[in-house]
């Protein structure tokens, strides 16, 4: 499996601003990398230049010990001759083939021969669980059946490289969720190279061992999603990452206390901090543990069964969410006590950066854990 670098990468379309502005990426080889943002923060047009889609106004993509394209030395490797396997949105499938000679396709115009076509169709339809759909044609399939013939048409070439343009954002949650896990599920098998777009941070969460927050045309941080949601490098990764995403404050405002406990408890100087944060799984209700602590009383509390989300206000006027594991009693207009962990809080400079504590934070559960544990708002 291949390793992929990118190198001061670059796309500028005419005299506008740049869609990607000086990118550097390393991604180990069988890696799953999650390139995860809002619209227009320049992941789809990274993926495209990976997959010869586009044309990089400056820099190198190189994949394993292949040089795919470089700016500066005019070279450039048509997306035929990358030996790639690529996942649309839209699931592109012939209409008039059955899910079998849609994976056959790719196969034939490589001019593999007859029987190697039957044996690869065959294996990667029961790898996706769709072997018994082989002979229906698209408009007989739902969009998850649908999405998974795709996947095997990318998979049945072999290649060294599969990218995933927002493949799952056409379906509906179970769905997302069904096929979130075959991901995960493929890549553990397969030991495959992926790298897969999308604004889904669940999804992004359930399947990645790399994730990768841009912003802006920039990448903002890099590192396992358990590392980028216990340390946001930024207050962007911070609001982007998590459901609901994490209470962000002024440091000198109603919370000034929360960030002098905070700085105390890792070693920090509070004068350094612009914004104080918590993550809302963090905010514990009526709990002995040690910690900072106020009153509030609850807004509105919203319950899944499993978990409550809880809109607090404090004392002092500021507003935290909190979510509550399992089932849950609190009422609304119901007083209790706010209590933060000092090693559970964050602070941030005024450019949004992270102050770096003294210590690291107890370990939060994998990746798939995340998905069902610490993001129950996002499905």
């Amino acid at each position: 499996m291949p390793r992929i670098v990118l190198r001061d990468l670059s796309k500028r379309y005419g005299r506008g601003a740049a869609a990607v502005e000086h990118l550097d990426l390393d991604l180990p080889d069988g890696s799953f990398t999650a390139i995860l943002g809002p619209s227009g923060c320049g992941k789809t047009t990274t993926l495209r230049m990976l997959a010869g889609l586009e044309v990089p106004t400056t820099g190198t993509v190189t994949v394993g010990e292949r040089l795919f394209s470089s700016a500066a030395d005019g070279i450039f490797v048509p997306p035929n001759d990358r030996h790639l396997g690529l996942v649309f949105q839209n699931y592109a499938l012939w209409p008039h083939l059955s899910a079998a000679r849609n994976v056959e396709f790719g196969l034939a115009v490589k001019k593999v021969g007859r029987v190697e076509r039957r044996r690869r169709i065959g294996d990667v339809l029961d790898l996706l669980r769709v072997a018994h759909l082989a002979d229906r044609l698209p408009a007989q399939l739902s969009g998850g059946e649908q999405q998974r013939v795709a996947i095997a048409r990318a998979l049945a070439p072999n290649p060294s490289l599969v990218l995933f343009d927002e493949p799952l954002s056409n379906l509906d949650a179970q769905l997302r969720l069904e096929l979130s896990s075959e991901l995960h599920r493929l890549h553990r098998e397969l030991g495959m190279t992926a790298v897969l777009v999308t604004h889904d941070q669940a999804e992004a969460m359930a399947v990645a061992t790399v994730l990768v927050v841009m912003r802006d045309g920039a990448v903002e941080q890099v590192g396992s999603p358990v590392e980028v949601y216990r340390a946001p490098a930024t207050t962007h990764v911070a609001k982007f990452l998590g459901s609901p995403p994490m209470n962000l404050h002024p440091a000198d405002g109603p919370l000034s206390s929360l960030r002098d406990a905070i700085a105390q408890g890792q070693g920090l100087e509070p004068g350094m901090a612009d914004v104080v944060g918590v993550r809302p799984e963090h905010v514990l209700l009526d709990d002995a543990r040690p910690g900072w602590r106020q009153r509030a009383r609850a807004r509105s509390v919203l319950s899944t069964g499993a978990s409550a989300l809880v809109h607090l206000v404090l004392d002092g006027g500021a507003e935290l969410s909190a979510v509550v594991r399992g089932e849950s009693d609190l009422e609304p207009d119901r007083v209790v006590e706010v209590t933060v962990e000092a090693d559970r809080g964050h602070l941030f400079d005024r450019e949004g950066r992270r102050l770096r504590p003294r210590g690291v934070p107890s370990a939060l559960p994998t990746s798939p854990e995340l998905f069902e544990e610490v993001l129950p708002w996002s499905r």
